[in-house]
């Protein structure tokens, strides 16, 4: 299992990731390293380009472990190290984006306790392509971002902003105040999600892989909605659900209401 850094900066790898670095957020580049051999095919040798364009350092190691990344890692043959650009501050958070009128706002999406890197990453990348510019987990029980998070997300940790509040509750107690709108997803609501008027200040707030919403989290929704299935299978991976869920709300700001 890779553990958490705690450095400045993260290690992250593959093809995907280290290119969305190098097309979005090259400032947050700090070095490039790969092996030999890549740079051998067209699409490798034209990232390499793209990294030297912008000015980022890239140089050629042996072994990609030089860099940090863990050992049995499908890196590709290149590796990163950034900064962690996608780390917002819990306050000012509260008070530049929170507080913000209602003509400035997109959904919000909070996860409660998603512990799973791969769900994690893949619930980001899907935040990113629905136009979610804020996602708010909890430290502590949550899956932290590591590179296994920016690899399963293909290096769209690039374009996340991610508040690590210290206590879920509380911060999403505060959203309320603030006239924020909470819906949780829930399996076993009556309510389906395009029901839901999602066209508004809302925060969609994703349960736990195994047990869904905690109570505490539960108690301060204001609805609970529910994703209908028709086949044999009853339930979903978090991150398929996060996708449906998001597109809804999507939809909704796009058609200006709820519905089918």
């Amino acid at each position: 299992m890779e553990k958490a850094q705690k450095t400045q900066h993260l290690v992250i790898w593959g093809f995907h990731p280290v290119r969305e670095f190098a097309c979005s957020r090259p400032d947050a580049l700090i070095e490039v390293g790969h092996i030999p051999k890549f740079g051998r095919k067209k699409r490798e040798r034209s990232l390499i380009d793209l990294l030297h364009k912008k000015g980022i350092s890239v140089r050629e190691i042996s072994r990609l472990a030089e860099m940090g990344i863990p050992s049995g890692t499908v890196h590709q043959g290149i590796a990163a190290k950034v900064q962690r650009i996608w780390e917002l501050d819990e306050e000012r958070c509260l008070n530049d984006v929170i507080k913000a009128p209602r003509e400035h706002q997109t959904p919000i999406l909070a996860c409660d306790e998603i512990t799973d890197p791969q769900n994690f990453g893949a619930i980001l990348r899907g935040a990113v392509a629905m136009g979610v510019n804020l996602i708010v987990t909890q430290r502590r029980g949550s899956a932290p971002v590591t590179g296994t998070v920016a690899k399963a997300s293909s290096g769209a940790i690039a374009l996340c902003n991610i508040v690590y509040c210290e206590n879920l509750r509380r911060f999403l107690t505060k959203c309320k105040e603030y006239g924020w709108k909470l819906v949780g997803l829930a399996p076993e609501a009556k309510q389906f999600v395009w029901q839901e008027d999602l066209n508004q200040k809302a925060i969609l707030i994703l349960g736990s892989e195994e047990k869904g919403l905690r109570k505490t989290i539960r108690s301060l929704c204001e609805t609970l909605v529910s994703i209908p299935l028709e086949g044999s299978i009853q339930s979903l991976n978090v991150s398929q659900a996060s996708g449906i869920v998001l597109y809804e709300a999507l939809r909704q700001k796009k058609t200006g209401s709820p519905g089918p």
